[in-house]
């Protein structure tokens, strides 16, 4: 799911028979151990959902199970609920649905937190809780939690950091300049990474394309638009005003 909805659907095609028929498995299983409710959810939920964004797949759907993606929904909050292995798993994809298809940045918000509260020092969840800070325009928030990671020696923490400081600088500080600066440094540093690394670049591209539009330079944002929507499908990224 990953790859297919970051435009890399390539990735996803040769496993796709085996991962369908361990998927039917498990949702045969689902009453017996609950953690089986994570993969049904995700099924009923992506099947229905995935399909509605990217009409394109219909004819391919149509081969397998039909989902429901309101049962999808109930599943998971069962997985994070009952599962013994896979909670968290499940709060993080709760979140991302809630952000990417429901539009719901105040429930994504709230998932991202619970999983930051839990992992305080896991990299990829505090990203995931920063972009959707940002998005629903929680700057202090942001702000005080990106701060953590200025003096890190790490460049993935660094890239984070560079991130949120083009986002802040941008739309609550309205400095053009360096939100430039930062957002440039971010998509420096996210091309050392590679795919795991995308989502920033796009979000660091979107928002050039938002300065260089407002300058009147809509050559320059069209093209930033266009490598962004490259780097990742989420509309979110784009749809920000």
């Amino acid at each position: 799911m990953f790859w297919a909805d970051n435009g890399k659907s390539a990735k996803v095609l040769p496993d796709l028979d085996n991962m369908y028929r361990n998927t039917i498995k498990g949702i045969d299983l689902k009453e017996s151990f609950a953690d089986f409710y994570f993969s049904s959810g995700l099924y009923n939920y992506y099947v229905d959902a995935y399909v509605e964004a990217h009409p394109v797949y219909k004819p391919v759907a149509s081969l397998f199970r039909k989902g429901n993606r309101a049962e999808g929904l109930k599943e998971l909050e069962i997985a994070i609920d009952r599962s013994r292995y896979i909670k968290y798993e499940a709060i993080l994809f709760m979140s991302l649905i809630q952000l990417n298809y429901e539009r719901d940045l105040g429930k994504a918000e709230d998932y991202a937190a619970s999983l930051y509260n839990y992992f305080p020092d896991n990299i990829y969840f505090l990203g995931q809780y920063l972009i959707i800070l940002l998005h629903n325009k929680n700057y202090m928030v942001a702000s005080v939690l990106s701060n953590k990671l200025k003096q890190s020696g790490s460049d993935f923490d660094r890239m984070i950091f560079s991130m949120t400081s083009g986002f802040i600088q941008e739309n609550q500080q309205h400095n053009t300049t360096e939100a430039r600066r930062y957002y440039q440094e971010t998509i420096d540093l996210a091309d050392r990474f590679g795919p795991i690394a995308d989502l920033y670049a796009s979000i660091a591209y979107a928002g050039l394309s938002r300065i260089a539009n407002q300058k009147g330079q809509l050559k320059e944002a069209k093209k930033y638009s266009r490598i962004s929507r490259q780097l990742s499908s989420y509309e979110f990224i784009r749809d920000f005003e």
